[in-house]
């Protein structure tokens, strides 16, 4: 089961940069004089939890925020994703519901992220709640509302951003296998998924 999340987000990150590399991969083809514009993407995913793990010597979200600051310092042109599963599961969020880990993205200065399976553990209700309080944007570009026909949570199907002429994509997918393996509900469609 873990192997088969991980093999269909490396699937779906794949799609993604196929994406960003289809739209400015003749830019990034020409030679550095002639275009000079560097653009760095930092992706995390299946982040539960933003304090360090063993005894302080790895991970947490302070580091990582760290880190993103000095890489902006060389690269001005960076933007910070992340691409699904933070609201659950965790001991904390069976408490907080996942509000925690906004209120930690909100101080690290995520721009964007995509829903995961795990976004969805505790309802849409839920979620609506973790995505207004985000100061980052979450993309969703086939999850819709079925009651208002609209994409979920209000998010944009995609987002372009542009650094100095270069334009870079982006959007954000759930994989059909969210309607098993969360509670996605009744009024929730995942548009391309068979809802079986």
């Amino acid at each position: 089961m873990i192997r088969n999340d991980f093999r269909r987000r490396r699937i779906a990150l794949s799609a993604v940069l196929l994406f960003v590399l289809l739209h400015i991969g003749p830019a990034l083809a020409q030679e550095q004089r002639d275009c000079p514009v560097r653009v760095t993407l930092l992706q995390v995913n299946d982040v539960y939890q933003f304090a360090p793990v063993d005894g302080g010597a790895r991970g947490g979200l302070a580091r990582v925020s760290m880190l993103r600051k000095e890489i902006m310092k060389e690269s001005p042109h960076t933007l910070f994703l992340m691409a699904g599963d933070t609201i659950s599961p965790s001991i904390e969020s069976n408490t907080y519901k996942g509000k925690q880990m906004i209120e930690a993205w909100n101080a690290s200065e995520l721009d964007y992220a995509a829903f995961g399976n795990h976004e969805f553990d505790f309802g849409p209700a839920v979620l609506q709640d973790r995505v207004r309080e985000s100061h980052f944007k979450w993309l969703a570009a086939n999850v819709v509302d079925k009651k208002t026909g609209k994409l979920f949570a209000d998010t944009p199907e995609f987002v372009i951003r542009e650094f100095d002429g270069v334009k870079i994509g982006l959007f954000g997918i759930l994989l059909q296998e969210t309607l098993q393996t969360s509670r996605v509900g009744p009024d929730v469609e995942i548009r391309g998924a068979r809802n079986s």
